[in-house]
C-alpha cells in the first residue's frame, strides 16, 4: 500500500505517518509512506493508492493538486486535511473520499481511518495462479479454505483448488479476517454466525471444532471484526 501525505507542517506530517502506520499495520504489513513538505509541482505523484492533502499549503493549493491527481489516477483515494474547518465544503466537488480537520484531529482521524479500513478490506483482491491461469479472489468473499492433502480448496463464489499449505496460502492472501480454526480449516469471520465454546457456526449451517491452540486468537480477531 503506497501512501502520500502532502503537508508543509513538518511535525504534523510525521505524527500523521506514525498514526497511520500503527493503525493499518494489521491489514497491510507492507506500507510505503512518503511525505512531501515542499516542491509540489516537480514531485512524481505516480503509483500512490492513497493521498492525504493539506488544502492550505503556503506555496500551493492542495485542492488543485487533488484535482490533478484525480484526472491522472482515477482510482486514487483522496483525503483532504486542513486547519480551516470551513474549507471542507470547497472539496465536495473534487472526488474527495473524506476530510480531516486538524482542529479535531484525534476525533476525525479515528472516524476516517475506520472508514478507510473498511473500504480497503472490502476491495482487497488477490490474483492466484491456478492450473496455469490467473484467478481473481475477492478476499472478503472467501468463505472457507480447506486443506486436502497437498492441496487447498478456496471456497468463494466458486471453488479453486491449488497446491499449497494452509500456512502458505494464509501468508499469500494476507487477509486478517481469514482465521484458522483447526489444522485443516480456515473460516472468514464474515461467514461466522457465532462461536460457542470451541465450536464455530457458519451461515450455511455447518459447524467446525476449534483447536485449542487456535481458540484465543479466533476470539480476538472475531471481536475486532464485529466491532469494526
Amino acid at each position: 500500500m503506497n501512501v502520500l501525505v502532502v503537508d508543509d507542517d513538518y511535525h504534523f506530517s510525521r505524527k500523521f505517518r506514525d498514526d497511520f502506520i500503527e493503525y493499518f499495520k494489521s491489514i497491510n504489513k507492507v506500507i510505503t509512506f512518503d511525505i512531501l513538505n515542499s516542491d509540489y509541482k516537480n514531485f512524481n505523484y505516480d503509483h500512490y493508492d492513497i493521498a492525504f492533502l493539506d488544502i492550505d499549503l503556503k506555496t500551493a493549493n492542495g485542492i488543485d493538486i487533488g484535482i490533478k491527481l484525480r484526472k491522472l489516477y482515477p482510482k486514487i483515494i483522496l483525503i483532504y486535511v486542513s486547519i480551516k474547518d470551513e474549507l471542507v465544503f470547497q472539496t465536495l466537488s473534487t472526488g474527495v473520499y473524506q476530510f480531516i480537520r486538524k482542529s479535531h484531529y484525534e476525533e476525525d482521524r479515528v472516524i476516517v481511518f475506520k472508514q478507510l479500513k473498511q473500504t480497503l478490506l472490502a476491495e482487497k483482491i488477490k490474483f492466484l495462479e491456478v492450473n496455469k491461469r490467473k484467478e481473481v479472489v475477492q478476499l472478503s468473499k472467501v468463505k472457507y479454505i480447506i486443506a486436502l492433502g497437498k492441496e487447498v480448496i478456496i471456497t468463494e463464489n466458486k471453488e479453486l483448488a491449488l497446491r499449497s499449505s494452509i500456512k502458505d496460502i494464509l501468508k499469500t492472501l494476507d487477509y486478517p479476517y481469514l482465521v484458522q480454526v483447526n489444522r485443516n480449516t480456515v473460516v472468514n469471520c464474515d461467514y461466522i454466525t457465532k462461536i460457542q465454546k470451541n465450536i464455530v457456526y457458519t451461515k450455511d449451517g455447518k459447524q467446525y471444532s476449534v483447536g485449542k491452540k487456535y481458540l484465543q486468537y479466533l476470539y480476538d480477531v472475531y471481536e475486532e471484526f464485529i466491532l469494526k
